[in-house]
């Protein structure tokens, strides 16, 4: 079944919302989340939305508050994120 809607928003409704993972270690260089089951890597080089390894540092914003989260996003979600402007007001703050 192809894709349906935005790329970001299929993650955020297949895993927990970002902030709201609870992280254990799976391996000496995995963790997962006990509720959603997102694994990432332990030194943080995995996608914000989604699973996929990255190495691309981005700065996000939320809902336009004044905080701005540096993190990192996978080709996919960032090219995503910048078409759409804003995902479930997830935005890449310029």
């Amino acid at each position: 079944m192809p894709l349906q809607g935005s790329w970001v928003e299929h993650w955020l409704d297949r895993f927990c919302e970002p902030g709201t993972r609870e992280l254990v270690p799976l391996t000496e260089s995995v963790v997962w989340c006990v509720r959603c089951g997102k694994k990432e890597l332990a030194d943080g080089a995995t996608c914000f939305f989604c699973d996929i390894p990255s190495n691309t540092p981005v700065v996000l914003r939320y809902h336009g508050s004044l905080l701005h989260l540096p993190t990192r996003l996978c080709v996919l979600c960032r090219e995503d994120l910048e078409q759409s402007s804003s995902v479930r007001g997830w935005t890449v703050a310029s």
